[in-house]
């Protein structure tokens, strides 16, 4: 028997295999004379692995890691496994292998037991396997051979017990029987239909093969180890470990399995679905990768295009078949399967099988264009007879009407000829506006390539739309163009130019076409449209400083819940609605207790929203985003209730660490759905910020430190990816300014006015960049008051000044416009250094005649901002100031 090898020396050998392989010899030699030291058991190891893949032919289903893990054949038989007894070997693969076995208790029953082989073991694996196992268990399907039992063997191998299904693969059924073409595609359907089952059930086969299709005496189809792929391998790449590669045969995987793609969908399984039907019907696969090395087999998976099946030349033993009967729907229903990209093969197994029947009942299908010959085709083929009937009589129509159509053809050429090249132009403008940007807009430096699509296509659309503005359908491409655009130019919380006065246009342009559309109030796609716009612009607006963002909001939630009620079922609406209350908090001030009243109403429509759609991407997203306010207002409540409450404090600040910390669960969720996904990576990145400074209110300030780090390391990759995208450059700058005041609460000065000296740069390009941008100017305004702040409390007083005057200067030079404000400006100052000097005159060490000069110069200070402020709550808050200090 192979020598045995625990999980952790695996792992080590593995490493080391995986750099070695791609290195040249003299660099090889090198290297593993380093990694592996004097330890010669794991050089021997390691040069055995090198050495069986320079043998290697076979890709994935055989891994050179076989000469390491592999047991000595029938090592099982005659053993007992859980409650089973193995009998005999039925079949060995790159996993393990699979073996006849009675159950020896109560219960008799005859199963096929599946031992994973060596090395698939580890904690990880095991953890997979207990979290699939329960899913598996509930495929019940008639075509599906079904999982009943699974547990690990004395020596910690994982194993499972399925149905035995006594029969023989699909391929070799089809042959043995000869069958004809239309009995294998009844046959390949009823595989459809367990496949679909399956997908309905979340589970996902990777590995559908003739020998995983076996077909019972009865001819039933039985689908075999469903989801063992799957269970093995969730979000692994299979190009980048080798028990990965063992998971797939070369054959029936997918371009973005032979890519090891992380995201592997559905689409895989239809695709392997078409390779098998390809098989069955041609005899031949689609590549001929026999005996080829990884990379060569992963290119032609990749790059090469099959054959029509009706070319392939018919095998002997397929008598009943011919290149005829391939030709035309067979060959494109093919074709459609076995595309590159997963997006253009068919949406469902279910769309699959139904074009199949549609062929089998001489309908039009699908992947065939539709058009008016090809379906006046089929009626004829479909209604022979008759047709050959109405043929006769139509014929002497056509001779008597043939000189009248040639001259109505003449006429309308050139008009025909107009609108086509209208068509394209429209067709061209949405494919930029509506596809290219949408598939680039997640990517990081995507931002200038975003706005010269969207304004190059917005060019088209504007030029059209004066050819044709009683075109309902053409007016509402253009509104929706307009957005994006906008959106581009200054979005808040997405990637943008900063632009946000050119934002607003665009986005009241849009509003402007939406209304006029929305006015059939029977139109509810016009209703959403408006709905959307109204929440942009709101957003939009609100950022600006803009006082009228609120009567945009209101005009949202009024459609949102009109749209809701309408369709209580549509899961977009909902969110839709639940995303006005947020932007309502958003566009306006509210009291606490009614912004945590709007967000708790939006809380409980998205927590419904996942619980019911698990990977609905855009509920996770708004979920980790209610969360996040939510956080953000128990921290200021308990900011408020420090000096009245402690206690209270303490309670509302936890719980505002609570919030973010299920933010960031949220989101991250997001994240390992779509790891490439640039937006949801950022949402993470903001969700560890707000964790990190709601440990740093309530005074845990190495776990702030450490959060606001994670988050701070994205945001500076993604600014210096994208230097377009002054959105990045924000996010960078706040994050910066929460890590400046964790590190000055932590005691680390040094680092804080390192970090100090590249945020006041970083704010200086943004206002330099977009002056009117309200958020760029309250950053600048914020970060010196807080750094200020910061200064204060750890006694560096002249610092402490320095930035509060600095703070001063920004706030007159933006908000000192009118009496009122620069009224405002100065009693906020004289408030700031009113405590300025308190602070010192109660701290400092200095002389109690320095002392008393504070305390005169603060009294001075809070006076003068109590000659500038009306009388209320902030009024009286300062005259307690001013009478407390001594």
């Amino acid at each position: 028997m192979a020598e045995a090898i625990s999980p952790e020396r695996w792992q080590q050998v593995k490493a080391i295999f995986e750099i070695a392989v791609a290195l040249e010899d003299d660099a090889r030699s090198t290297y593993l004379s380093e990694s592996c030291h004097e330890d010669t058991q794991l050089l021997s190891l390691v040069n055995r692995l090198i050495a069986a893949d320079e043998k290697a032919e076979a890709f994935l289903e055989n891994s050179p890691v076989d000469s390491l893990l592999a047991p000595e054949p029938n090592s099982w038989l005659g053993k007992r496994v859980g409650h089973y007894r193995v009998v005999e070997e039925l079949g060995r693969g790159g996993m393990g292998a699979v073996y006849l076995a009675h159950r020896e208790d109560e219960f008799e029953k005859v199963v096929a037991l599946k031992i994973i082989k060596r090395g698939m073991d580890t904690d990880d694996m095991l953890r997979r396997f207990r979290n699939e196992r329960q899913i598996l268990a509930q495929l019940d399907h008639p075509n599906i051979a079904r999982l009943l039992d699974g547990g690990t063997t004395d020596d910690g191998l994982p194993y499972f017990v399925l149905e035995y299904v006594d029969g023989v693969a699909i391929d070799d059924y089809s042959r043995q029987h000869q069958l004809s073409i239309n009995d294998r595609l009844k046959l390949f359907r009823q595989v459809c239909s367990a496949v679909s089952y399956a997908h309905q059930h979340l589970a996902i086969h990777r590995d559908i093969k003739p020998s995983n299709i076996l077909v019972t005496a009865e001819g039933v189809p039985k689908l075999l180890d469903f989801g063992i792929a799957k269970l093995l391998s969730p979000g692994v790449s299979t190009s980048d470990t080798l028990t990965g590669m063992q998971l797939m045969t070369p054959e029936y995987a997918s371009p973005e399995q032979a890519r090891g793609d992380n995201s592997i969908t559905t689409a895989s399984d239809i695709y392997s679905l078409g390779v098998v039907l390809y098989e069955l019907l041609t005899g031949e696969s689609p590549y001929d990768i026999e005996s080829r090395r990884v990379d060569e087999v992963a290119r032609i998976i990749c790059e090469t295009e099959p054959e029509r099946p009706s070319r392939i030349r018919t095998p002997p033993e397929n008598k009943r078949t011919t290149n005829k009967q391939l030709r035309g729907d067979v060959d494109n229903i093919l074709l459609m399967a076995l595309r590159k990209d997963p997006a253009r093969r068919y949406s469902s197994v279910e769309q699959f099988s139904e074009d199949i029947r549609r062929h089998l009942e001489g309908l039009p299908v699908s992947a065939r264009p539709d058009t008016l010959w090809y379906r006046t085709s089929k009626f004829i083929q479909r209604n022979r007879a008759a047709s050959i009937g109405a043929s006769l009589v139509a014929l002497s129509l056509v001779v008597g009407l043939a000189a009248t159509v040639y001259q109505a053809r003449v006429a309308n050429r050139e008009r025909e000829r107009a609108e086509r090249r209208f068509k394209e132009v429209r067709q061209l403008a949405n494919s930029v506006v509506f596809k290219y940007h949408d598939a680039i807009a997640e990517l990081p430096g995507s931002t200038k390539v975003r706005e010269m699509l969207v304004k190059d296509a917005l060019q088209y659309l504007d030029q059209l739309s004066q050819e044709s503005a009683g075109d309902r359908s053409l007016q509402r491409e253009l509104a929706l163009a307009y957005l994006k655009v906008g959106n581009v130019q200054g979005r808040i919380y997405e990637a943008n130019l900063g632009d946000v006065t050119g934002a607003l246009a665009s986005y009241r342009k849009a509003i402007t076409l939406l209304e006029a559309l929305a006015q059939d109030t029977s139109d509810l796609e016009a209703q959403a449209d408006l709905r959307d716009g109204y929440q942009t612009l709101a957003l939009t607006m609100g950022n600006a400083g803009a006082p009228e963002a609120g009567t945009f909001i209101d005009k949202a939630i009024k459609l949102s819940e009109h749209l809701a009620a309408a369709n209580p079922n549509n899961s977009t609406n909902q969110l839709m609605l639940a995303r006005s209350y947020i932007l309502r908090i958003d566009t306006r001030p509210l009291p606490l207790e009614e912004s945590n009243a709007n967000l708790q109403h939006a809380q409980s429509i998205v927590e419904r929203l996942v619980q019911n759609e698990p990977a609905n991407t855009e509920a996770l997203k708004t979920l980790g985003i209610i969360y996040s306010r939510l956080g953000e207002l128990s921290m200021r409540a308990g900011k408020k209730a420090r000096v009245a409450n402690k206690s209270e404090a303490e309670r509302l600040l936890q719980q505002a660490i609570n919030y973010d910390r299920l933010s960031w669960q949220t989101v991250t969720r997001l994240a390992e759905l779509d790891s490439q996904n640039n937006n949801y990576r950022r949402l993470v990145a903001i969700a560890a910020n707000n964790l990190g400074e709601a440990h740093l209110e309530a005074g845990a300030t190495k776990d702030a430190v450490s959060e606001i780090s994670k988050g701070l390391s994205y945001f500076a990759e993604n600014a210096k990816t994208d230097p377009a995208n002054l959105n990045a450059k924000y996010e960078l700058a706040l994050s910066n300014q929460t890590y400046i005041r964790a590190l000055l609460r932590d005691g680390q000065v040094a680092e804080a006015h390192k970090q100090f000296a590249a945020v006041v740069a970083l704010t200086e390009e943004l206002l330099a960049r977009d002056a009117k941008n309200w958020e760029y100017i309250n950053s600048a305004i914020k970060l010196r008051e807080e750094v200020g702040d910061g200064f204060l409390e750890l006694g560096s007083y002249n610092e402490a000044l320095e930035q509060y005057k600095a703070a001063k200067n920004y706030a007159e030079k933006f908000f000192g416009s009118t009496q009122s404000s620069r009224a405002q400006t100065t009693a906020k100052y004289d408030e700031k250094f009113g405590d300025y000097y308190a602070t010192r005159a109660e701290r400092s060490n200095e002389s109690v005649q320095k002392r008393k000069e504070y305390a005169t110069e603060a009294k001075t200070h809070y006076q003068a901002a109590l000659n500038n402020i009306p009388p209320g709550p902030r009024a009286d808050a300062i005259a307690q100031k001013l009478k407390s200090v001594q």
